[in-house]
């Protein structure tokens, strides 16, 4: 095995470098927590070392966080708890070496730092981090886990409770700027200059004094109110825990073990590490924490789409169409990808909507201090917005964002074909219309290919990729890479009526019509939904989409898929749109009682597990169609398209995980029993087929 770390000495003070040179990133696995201890110890029986700075070799950042296999592999074990607990005993024993250095000790961070890379930083003396890369925060809660190294102890220790429970409950990851402004880091500086600047410090800190005005500094730094809760913490945990019930409903144990933990801590360190230690241990038992993190995993394997092929450059992009889905997929191009984005739109009155939007997007970002001015006039200044399509001959890639009529997509990728490099990719924005379909007057169909986001595109994070009949491998390459830029999860998925999610997602929200046309009360289905994890319930989903356009799909759907639709009569109701309304704050309110006035049925009664089966069920009665029509080649394909793509609940792991937890075969026959008068909920033969067999995965 390589070296994963070396020393160098500057003078009295020692950079201890991180280079695993088996990985492209540097994890904190268990090789190189141990050849890092190593390290400290010899670092500490140096007396010609007067100081230490703690640095990356690699491109790619200072550390990623814990090794994500062995992970995986500790919540698999025999005894997930006992090994977690030792693990993090592990961990803690490196921090714990670093603290008690007896050397002033300084992290220099340049990109990521996160999770036990993070708790490497805290158990230093100080921290520099570079401007123009680094991230630094503990988002151990989104894996279902909690800081197992020292974080919980040190972080709240470092700053106020008030500061560090929002930043390790909400997974915060901060840039260098809001890190400074936080007291997180104690010098910020552009990348290349990180080692000296670390030098400096750490020859600074042998000085007397300095230690202490490097801590008056950060506690300067928090809000006033922040350190007048120091006095009165039960607040701030009752406040937090109100937050976390609110936000999760309970349904995700990690931040309530974090709540737990930090409220027991104490000065005594030991004490407080070995309560984190036991917490980490629980949590990596729990199905929770497995499918979180099997679900970071789908996210990398999703990078791997392309099959090895590379995509074609992409520096200019064009975005025609600046309606409500244009904007907003001009959002990331410029925001993310960084990318000169001409956005065309006939419509000035509707290219000015989308102008303010985009520049509104910006503004908040930069009262955030996620930006600052001047980066976000620059982004903004990638914007060519115009309603002629002059520099067409300039660009790279295409996506069209008109309204979802083949006839216009014709016309329009028509006129393109003549205007456009040959090499340039025709990408449609299509959510339902198949994209062999959308190509087949093309003189060139090999470079059109489905670019499907979802509504909002500034802010859903999937992008559906979808190869027509005759698209070129390297057509499909470029825009997963693209949508990877965009800070996208792409899922490419075979062409056909509604592809992916939407053909999920529209027999949950019929079913959810159904069951009050059928005479169920609109505030049953949606707690129904609700309670299941769904991030809004489906009557109210109906009005964010948008009347018209779920009418659409149906619409376009229903000719493929009538023979397992419900086909509720008030769905086509002219008055329908009616039953959404938006307050003087723009909250979106459904109608219930002119719903329930417009059906005029007496509730049926049925126990509240029905209606959740009924909304739960008829989802994986469609996944399992189309997983066994091969709309994607693997069942975490799907899963992470429904999570990312419909909100469905990130702790149950997809809709496919969900229905292995409950048993295929009693999803199957539960599906049966529902279908007695609800013909349309009959198991489906890839349901039925996937129960013979088992399981999912």
């Amino acid at each position: 095995m390589a070296a994963k770390t070396r020393i160098e000495k500057q003078g009295p003070v020692a950079h201890l470098i991180l280079d695993d040179a088996d990985e492209k990133l540097n994890t904190l696995g268990k090789a190189m927590i141990g050849e890092m201890a190593a390290q400290v110890a010899a670092l500490k029986a140096d007396a010609s070392v007067q100081a230490v700075v703690i640095r990356s070799a690699k491109a790619s950042g200072f550390l990623a966080g814990a090794n994500l296999v062995e992970l995986q592999a500790l919540s698999a074990s025999n005894d997930p708890v006992k090994d977690g607990y030792e693990a993090a005993k592990a961990g803690q024993a490196l921090m714990n070496a670093i603290e008690d250095l007896g050397k002033p000790t300084v992290a220099a961070v340049h990109g990521p730092a996160l999770g036990g890379g993070c708790e490497v930083t805290l158990a230093c003396t100080a921290r520099v981090a570079a401007l123009d890369s680094a991230k630094i925060g503990l988002p151990e809660v989104q894996l279902g886990i909690l800081p197992g190294f020292g974080g919980s102890y040190r972080l709240p220790r470092l700053l106020t409770h008030a500061t560090a429970l929002p930043l390790i409950l909400n997974s915060t990851n901060l840039d260098a700027r809001r890190a400074f402004k936080a007291g997180l880091v104690d010098d910020v500086c552009p990348a290349q200059r990180l080692p000296e600047v670390a030098q400096a410090l750490a020859l600074e800190l042998l000085k007397p004094g300095v230690r202490e005005r490097l801590a008056a500094a950060r506690g300067a730094k928090q809000p006033l109110l922040n350190r007048l809760l120091e006095l009165a913490k039960g607040l701030v945990f009752s406040r937090a825990r109100q937050g976390v019930l609110a936000k999760t409903h309970g349904a995700y144990p990690a931040s309530l073990k974090v709540l737990e933990l930090v409220q027991a801590h104490t000065p005594d360190r030991a004490a407080s590490l070995e309560r984190e230690a036991h917490g980490l241990g629980e949590l990596l038992a729990t199905d929770v924490s497995r499918n979180l993190v099997r679900l970071f995993f789908l996210g990398q394997d999703a990078k791997k789409q392309a099959g090895g092929v590379k995509g074609a450059a992409v520096a200019r992009v064009t975005v025609l169409g600046a309606g409500f889905m244009g904007s907003g997929i001009a959002i990331p191009l410029v925001t993310k990808a960084k990318l000169p984005t001409a956005l065309k739109e006939s419509n000035l009155e509707v290219l000015g909507k989308a102008l303010k939007k985009i520049r509104d997007h910006l503004g908040k970002s930069v009262a955030k201090r996620r930006l600052t001015p001047t980066e976000a006039a620059r982004q903004f200044n990638l914007l060519s917005p115009g309603a002629e399509s002059t520099d067409l001959a300039r660009t790279d890639l295409v996506i069209e964002a008109v309204p979802e009529i083949l006839d216009l997509k014709h016309k329009v990728f028509a006129e393109l074909e003549d205007k456009v490099p040959v090499t340039a990719i025709l990408a449609s924005n299509t959510s339902t219309l198949p994209i062999t379909d959308i190509a087949a007057p093309a003189r060139h169909p090999e470079r059109f290919v489905g670019m499907h986001f979802f509504s909002p595109a500034e802010v859903m994070p999937l992008v559906e990729v979808i190869p027509g009949a005759r698209t070129s491998p390297q057509a499909v390459a470029t825009v997963v890479e693209l949508a990877l830029k965009m800070g996208k999860i792409p899922v490419v998925v075979k062409d056909s009526p509604g592809f992916l999610v939407n053909r999920i997602l529209l027999p949950y929200i019929l079913e959810a019509v159904q069951l009050v046309d059928e005479g169920v009360p609109v505030d049953k289905v949606e707690r129904a939904a609700l309670g299941f994890g769904m991030p809004v319930g489906p009557l109210k989903l109906i009005g964010e989409v948008g009347v018209p356009v779920i009418q659409h799909v149906f619409s376009i759907l229903q000719k493929h898929y009538s023979d397992h639709l419900p086909q509720p009569v008030w769905f086509r109701k002219a008055e329908f749109p009616d039953a959404f309304v938006r307050d003087a704050a723009g909250k979106l309110r459904v109608q219930a009682t002119l719903i329930e006035g417009w059906v005029a049925k007496p509730d049926p009664g049925y126990p509240d597990a029905d209606v959740q089966d009924r909304l739960f069920l008829v989802m994986l009665n469609e996944g399992a169609r189309a997983l066994a029509e091969g709309l994607v080649p693997e069942p975490g394909l799907l899963d992470l398209a429904m999570i990312y793509g419909t909100g469905f609940p990130p702790y149950r792991g997809g809709l496919l995980r969900e229905a292995d937890r409950r048993g295929l075969a009693a999803c199957r026959d539960r599906l049966q029993a529902l279908s007695a008068g609800a013909p349309w909920l009959k198991p489906s033969a890839g349901l039925v087929a996937a129960a013979l067999k088992g399981s999912y995965y």
